[in-house]
């Protein structure tokens, strides 16, 4: 070992350290000092970048390495004895802070074990070229017809009208319950249609005689089945972080002789920039609304005195939702129909039945943004109790219009329709959105299929699902048309999963199955169960849903209770969904299928006695127990914020109100105008 004479070191902070030779230790904090140095230089950076460590990777692999060296010098191991010469040098002998690169470059590459492979996975995550995925569609020459319009124009319609000539075909769309309507109108007009989604199958004639035309979700649509036509639902759906690949998987793969597309004129350019590569031409057709809608944007409706039948008022919160369908039912004699996003797609229909049904004595509509697709619905009228989501961001024009656009129906008792607010001071705003030109759609979601994800896998053994799913994530390339799509709710149903000893595949469709994440511990539980028992080869059978589910399906009598009550039905839905993909180990799908129909009923039952029950002796008390005022600070000034219903405020605003985000006061403020009026 060389020895080293005295020597100072100069601290960024200008203190003078002293070490006598290598015996002395550089302490924590000089140690600390030179990693500074290391991680600001740009050089070192840029040298790091031609080595694909990118700016996430080295951060992460900084912290790790900065950590490894701390620790070593505290404990007088894990520190390599070359590194620990090279700070020596250092500090003694003013070497260059390079000297460190290539013992951070080794760790990081034990960090990061992707690096050592990373041309072979670059290669695999290329979704550069997505139309070269689905060869039996490039063997066709597809023609493409795009029926762009707003809602309520008779884009679908037309569209329907080919399908139901053609001699085979295929329907998709973003919505179960529409899968379900387009199913139903078909074989009622003398066609043969069978239905396809996640979790059910329905056939015009048996499953051993399929029919000829058949409608699916967007997602479960095949792109190795040729038929004569193909309708492709909601197009502008392909911008959607989350399902945006479903439906470019749609547009790029479905075999189909003609291809007609829905949606908005925002992504026509998207479309013929997609499919110019490929030397398809697209047909736009372009659909005026049928019928008037009247923004009324001088004031709002104030006061749900004024509600009329059928109007629908849009909340974006349940316990709203519920307050005003109790104030509606008991101080104005209105029965309401309620529909947000959580309740099941059976709930959901039973409630649109009511509510287009004019001999029933349901006439209002109380809805989330639930309400914005494809559900034929009989609205007079669109009233936003508020503009703006749980963070304070104004909703975008697209958003505002297409929720605006289910006011009116052609052909129905309401060819004619209105959009307002609640609040005056929101009437403005609403114009200016309805008013606002259609912004285009720059790109299209896509995302990589199993087979990458297992390539991956065969070159990094040991990396986790969830670890795959980020690799992948930071090393993929897509063309400048495309978004890599959101894993983020993947990557969550692999760590749920993580400990339960699965094959990839397996796993894979484990985290693929739609249960939906509304925080519930109860479904992460249950669903957490039966993927274990899976695991360990044993059937999921009825009687372990029922001990499973046992003193849960039962009537709701408060939101907590319904939030679990849905979950009920979800992992009920799982359990069918999975039931498709694992036949011989979910052996009870009619069953299951039983279970969840009567779960159906108890939630429509929980809705009807939640609205009967009154809620307002309940709150004034709850109000006066927890009533406080919350100081917040914008930009140096103090606004009072003073809580109604602080539970339901949370729940609403979703997130604490940082500095700068004024209107999260707007949002507020808005909320308890409404919570208010509610209680007057």
């Amino acid at each position: 070992m060389r020895l080293y004479s005295h020597k100072r070191f100069r601290l960024e902070n200008h203190e003078n350290v002293e070490f006598e030779g290598v015996e002395s230790k550089p302490s924590r904090q000089v140690i600390s000092s030179i990693l500074d140095r290391f991680y600001r230089d740009p050089k070192i950076k840029e040298l790091a970048e031609t080595q694909n460590i990118t700016k996430n990777i080295f951060q992460k692999a900084f912290q790790s390495f900065r950590l490894n060296c701390c620790v070593g010098i505290d404990f007088s191991k894990n520190l390599d004895p070359g590194l620990q010469v090279i700070f020596n040098d250092i500090i003694n002998y003013d070497q260059s802070i390079n000297l460190i690169y290539p013992y951070f470059l080794r760790h990081a590459h034990k960090v990061f074990p992707h690096l050592e492979r990373i041309d072979e996975l670059k290669h695999i995550s290329d979704l550069t070229q997505p139309h070269n995925w689905y060869p039996l569609a490039r063997e066709i020459h597809r023609k493409i017809i795009f029926h762009a319009g707003p809602t309520n124009s008779g884009k679908t319609y037309e569209a329907l009208k080919a399908f139901k000539k053609a001699k085979s075909g295929m329907y998709c769309g973003p919505l179960r319950l529409l899968a379900f309507e387009i199913y139903e109108r078909v074989n009622k007009a003398g066609i043969p249609c069978d239905m396809v989604t996640g979790e059910q199958r329905l056939f015009a004639n048996d499953p051993q005689r399929p029919a000829a035309h058949c409608t699916f979700t967007t997602e479960m649509l095949p792109v190795d089945d040729r038929r004569d036509i193909c309708v492709i639902d909601e197009i502008q759906m392909l911008r959607d972080n989350d399902r945006g690949t479903a439906w470019t998987r749609a547009l790029l793969g479905v075999a189909a002789d003609e291809v007609h597309l829905c949606g908005e004129e925002a992504a026509i350019d998207l479309v013929i920039r997609l499919l110019d590569p490929i030397g398809e031409h697209v047909d736009v057709r372009k659909y005026e609304r049928k019928g008037e809608l009247v923004v009324i944007d001088t004031h709002g409706l104030r006061d749900l005195k004024f509600v009329e039948d059928g109007d629908c008022l849009i909340h974006f919160s349940k316990f709203l939702i519920l307050e005003t369908a109790r104030k509606l039912k008991h101080e104005y004699g209105k029965e309401s129909a309620i529909i947000f996003g959580d309740l099941p797609p059976d709930t959901k229909k039973e409630q649109i039945s009511k509510f287009n049904d004019p001999k029933h004595p349901c006439k209002v509509l109380l809805a989330t943004d639930a309400i914005g697709m494809g559900i034929n619905l009989n609205i007079k009228r669109v009233i936003f109790t508020t503009l703006m989501d749980g963070s304070g961001q104004i909703f975008p024009s697209y958003f505002v219009k297409q929720i605006a656009g289910r006011a009116g129906r052609f052909a129905s008792r309401h060819c004619k329709g209105e959009v307002m607010t609640f609040l005056d001071e929101d009437s403005r705003l609403l114009g200016r959105l309805v008013s606002e030109p259609i912004q285009q759609i720059s790109k299209a979601g896509i995302s990589p299929s199993f087979e990458a994800i297992e390539l991956f896998s065969f070159h990094l053994p040991h990396c986790s699902l969830a670890q795959l799913f980020d690799i992948f994530a930071s090393i993929s390339s897509v063309s400048e048309d495309f978004f890599a799509c959101s894993h983020s709710r993947l990557k969550e149903m692999a760590l749920l999963l993580e400990h339960i000893p699965l094959s990839l595949k397996d796993r894979y469709i484990f985290c693929l199955c739609p249960i939906k994440d509304n925080g519930s511990l109860f479904l992460s539980t249950a669903y957490l169960q039966i993927v274990r028992r899976y695991s360990e080869g044993n059937a999921i059978t009825i009687n372990f849903i029922k001990k499973l589910l046992s003193g849960e399906m039962k009537v709701a009598n408060d939101l907590n209770k319904l939030k679990t009550l849905v979950s009920v039905y979800d992992i009920l839905y799982s359990y069918l969904w999975l039931s498709y993909r694992f036949e011989e180990y979910f052996p009870h799908r009619d069953l299951v299928r039983e279970l969840q129909t009567e779960c159906g009923h108890l939630i429509n039952e929980s809705i009807r006695l939640m609205i009967l029950k009154d809620y307002s002796k309940k709150l004034i008390k709850q109000n006066n127990i927890n009533k406080e005022v919350n100081k917040k600070e914008f930009d140096g000034e103090t606004v009072q914020n003073e809580m109604i219903e602080q539970k339901a405020v949370k729940k609403v605003v979703g997130k604490d109100v940082k500095k700068g985000k004024a209107r999260v006061v707007d949002f507020e403020k808005n909320f308890r105008l409404i919570v208010s009026k509610l209680k007057k």
